[in-house]
């Protein structure tokens, strides 16, 4: 962090980029206190469900990817599987790259949750990105029995059927391959109270 801050300074050549400078490190080191207090409040409580989840989206944020996935497995050998806790740990899955431990948590989810729509139609967009075709269609399918109209998993039926309608197109009619977006992870929910819970630890 320290060199980053040291790169943006040297790259601050007026007063208006000072001051956008200013700003960045206020909202650093406002994350970085967020963070020391939850830290905290876990190393009181850790067994808190709620303080074990806001230190691990936390950590997360701040790219600690390993330590926030120790947190996760703390809360989940404590408490039943929670969506929460389970799209944090395949945000962080996916932020290492470990893609068959995404998979695998997302796996997991549909097995108690079989009509979760935003993770079907997080697979079908993952799959169709990997170009695995017959995979994303049927995962887009499964997302709109559920629910027919989510945009999501119909934009992968359409993708689907647009691809294999240029394959009986003639090659040198062929347009160039389009790019393909990555999947979007499902939102993984905001902290619980961290304001609340800073302003109790600063009391203390």
């Amino acid at each position: 962090m320290a060199s980053l801050m040291l790169c943006l300074l040297a790259s601050c050549s007026s007063t208006q980029d000072e001051g956008r400078l200013d700003s960045l490190l206020a909202v650093q080191e406002s994350a970085e206190a967020t963070l020391a207090s939850t830290r905290m409040a876990y190393e009181e409580a850790p067994t808190d469900k709620r303080v074990l989840y806001n230190y691990a989206y936390l950590l997360l944020h701040e790219g600690q990817e390993e330590q926030a996935l120790e947190v996760i497995r703390e809360a989940q050998a404590l408490y039943a599987p929670s969506l929460r806790f389970s799209y944090l740990e395949a945000a962080a899955y996916y932020s290492l790259g470990r893609h068959q431990s995404y998979l695998a948590t997302y796996g997991d989810i549909l097995s108690w949750d079989p009509a979760n729509v935003d993770v079907l139609a997080t697979l079908a967009e993952y799959e169709h990105f990997h170009f695995h075709e017959e995979a994303a269609r049927s995962y887009a399918e499964r997302a709109l029995d559920y629910a027919s109209t989510d945009s999501r998993a119909l934009s992968v039926m359409a993708l689907y059927e647009s691809y294999f309608a240029s394959l009986a197109t003639p090659l040198s009619d062929r347009q160039a391959p389009e790019r393909r977006m990555a999947p979007s992870l499902p939102s993984t929910h905001f902290p619980i109270d961290v304001e609340a819970l800073s302003a109790e630890l600063s009391t203390r």
